[in-house]
């Protein structure tokens, strides 16, 4: 028998334990055939890094998620507990335009880049279906790409 506690009780814990960066993960979480019970959407890479401790002290199955534009493009692991969402991991994008260099948080949506890169008369291009929800880290992680891979070529990573 499974010593482990029930989700209702997980996520209680967890809502507890993560306060507003944890939710009831809803219909719309779920990628493929897989069905989290948990989306936490840390702020900065301190917490990230403490809540992939949590999950892996408890033995949580974690799926990182970007914008959720592909939800569907999720590995097949046969399991997942919690969502790590990096859509709230947005601030420090630092641009050195005379470099023609930026750093980008993986939750910064390839629109708010674009439309940051181009105050300098500089983009990055890459156009993801949904620009405006695909993040910079979701578009790297599943190499999404549109019509511009033709001419331009696609990102590397």
């Amino acid at each position: 028998m499974d010593a482990r506690p029930d989700r209702a009780s997980q996520l209680q814990a967890a809502i507890q334990r993560w306060g507003t960066l944890a939710r009831a993960a809803t219909p719309g979480d779920a990628g493929g055939q897989l069905a989290p019970w948990v989306v936490i959407e840390p702020e900065d890479a301190a917490t990230v890094a403490a809540v992939l401790q949590w999950a892996d002290t408890d033995g949580l199955a974690v799926i990182p998620r970007g914008g959720g534009t592909a939800p569907n493009w999720t590995a097949a692991t046969g399991r997942v507990d919690v969502i790590l969402s990096t859509s709230r991991l947005t601030s420090g994008l630092d641009h050195c335009a005379g470099d023609l260099t930026a750093v980008a948080p993986a939750g910064v949506t390839i629109d708010a880049l674009n439309a940051a890169l181009g105050r300098e008369g500089q983009w990055l291009p890459l156009d993801p279906p949904d620009g405006d929800r695909s993040t910079v880290g979701g578009v790297l992680a599943t190499n999404a790409s549109g019509p511009r891979r033709h001419e331009i070529g696609r990102a590397h990573v």
